[in-house]
């Protein structure tokens, strides 16, 4: 598509990754489907929004100031959408797992 040497090396890094974390992304909006079908949106939509969040406060760390000398550009915008997934992730694993919940799984 006429990309140059340096946009197609950084696109594919950020395609690695990202594509490497589609699992994280995929448990993410499914869970998210599952408390929204049980009737728990109110845990659907803090998730969200705590992953967000988590983003957007991770992406100029991950990409500007974390290291001076080796700004991490695109690879950190992508590591900190792997880290705010993530976390949202094991949020919902938290309520999945803990002892008062309304959603049940069974072996």
């Amino acid at each position: 598509m006429g990309a140059s040497g340096e946009v197609q090396s950084t696109g594919k890094t950020y395609a690695s990754i990202i594509i490497g974390s589609n699992v994280i992304i995929m448990l993410l909006f499914v869970n998210n489907a599952i408390f929204r079908s049980a009737g728990d949106a109110m845990i659907s939509m803090i998730v969200l929004i705590i992953a967000n969040l988590l983003n957007i406060i991770l992406d100029p760390c991950l990409i500007l100031v974390w290291d001076h000398s080796l700004k991490w550009g695109v690879t950190g915008a992508a590591l900190a959408t792997c880290i705010g997934r993530g976390t949202g992730v094991l949020i919902q694993f938290y309520f999945f797992f803990r002892k008062n919940r309304k959603i049940y799984h069974y072996p």
